[in-house]
């Protein structure tokens, strides 16, 4: 099999080695793959300032440990569910990083991939890094369908009840095993064939369509279907529309006035209000990179229609931003999530 030589992106449509339709893909390559490299880089970094303010904070005195953990409570970095989230993404990047590899080859664009090893693992890192950002976005836990860090969110700022830290731990730790069993039982039931070349990069294979949606694309749906209500009734409760007081009461837009004007907040309803506004950045985050992608596949399942290859990599590319959108919201809204040394300590001695 001839290789074709590494050009770079602006040599490519040059008409010497490829047909013009074919250099538009692979120069579309090049952009997703700039975006799995952005996203790896933005989530490896953030993972490393975590683990290093961990470890300063587990070396650090008893006393000094317990004020910082006081301080931080807010700090999303803190929370398993922030950083499954994270390594997920990691891996979901990861697993997009191997299309430098059919950029040099040139090999997926003439249907000619090695269906090898390398081309397996891809398969195996995209599909882990999807369900699993899914997954811990909105997923299942024990007995209740409910999502994960989305009823985390909502315990906090409506029902004001904090996830024990053990609970956490065994709900990440179910997302990770249901993961390892849905791709090591998928591989395991269909040796040799499973994941292929799927025309732009390698996932499962064409004939398994069934397989597709019920052990991915299921769970990218129902993950943003539940953030979408979870959230949404963040924000009417902590906006005032619902309140819940021995019950469920919807207000009315005089009540809602009458209520501002004889009840001011205090300083941890502002925060709350606040925290709550800015949450909701998350679930629209996930939207924007779910929804294309969504829309994408749901007409290159149906018969008889063509889906071009630039929508395709539009809704691929902004998929693989998922970790690079991520990292960016978190540090932009970090600030405000995490309520200063000055302002806990001020209400540690107002509350004394």
């Amino acid at each position: 099999m001839k290789k074709l030589p590494m050009k770079r992106p602006e040599d490519l449509c040059n008409g010497e080695l490829l047909p013009e339709m074919r250099c538009r893909i692979r120069k579309d390559l090049y952009i997703a793959l700039d975006a799995y490299h952005l996203s790896a880089l933005s989530v490896a970094t953030l993972l490393v300032y975590v683990g290093f303010k961990l470890f300063r904070r587990f070396q650090a005195p008893r006393v000094l440990r317990k004020h910082s953990m006081d301080v931080d409570d807010w700090d999303a970095s803190n929370s398993v569910y922030f950083i499954s989230l994270m390594c997920a993404e990691l891996v979901q990047a990861l697993g997009g990083l191997l299309n430098i590899q059919w950029i040099i080859d040139a090999t997926v664009l003439f249907q000619e991939v090695t269906e090898g090893p390398l081309c397996k693992a891809q398969g195996i890192l995209k599909q882990m890094g999807d369900v699993t950002v899914a997954l811990t976005q909105a997923s299942q836990v024990p007995i209740m369908n409910v999502p994960s860090l989305a009823i985390h969110t909502f315990n906090v700022l409506v029902m004001r009840w904090r996830v024990p830290p053990l609970l956490s731990v065994f709900i990440i730790s179910l997302i990770w095993i249901f993961i390892a069993l849905n791709v090591g039982l998928s591989s395991a039931t269909h040796p040799g064939n499973y994941y292929g070349n799927t025309g732009y990069w390698c996932w499962i294979r064409d004939e398994y369509s069934v397989e597709r949606i019920a052990l991915e694309y299921l769970w990218l749906w129902i993950a943003l279907a539940v953030m979408v209500i979870l959230y949404g009734l963040i924000a009417l409760v902590m906006r005032g529309f619902i309140v819940l007081d021995e019950g469920i009461h919807f207000m009315t837009q005089r009540n809602r006035r009458w209520q501002d004007l004889t009840a001011a907040d205090d300083e941890d309803e502002r925060q709350s209000k606040a925290v709550a506004n800015l949450m909701l950045f998350y679930p629209a985050v996930y939207a924007i990179c779910v929804f294309p992608i969504t829309i994408v596949r749901w007409l290159s399942f149906s018969d008889g229609v063509y889906v071009p290859p630039g929508a395709t990599f539009f809704a691929g590319i902004l998929f693989s931003s998922s970790g690079l959108l991520n990292s960016i919201l978190y540090t932009a809204t970090r600030p405000n999530l995490v309520p200063s040394s000055n302002n806990t300590s001020r209400n540690s001695r107002s509350k004394a």
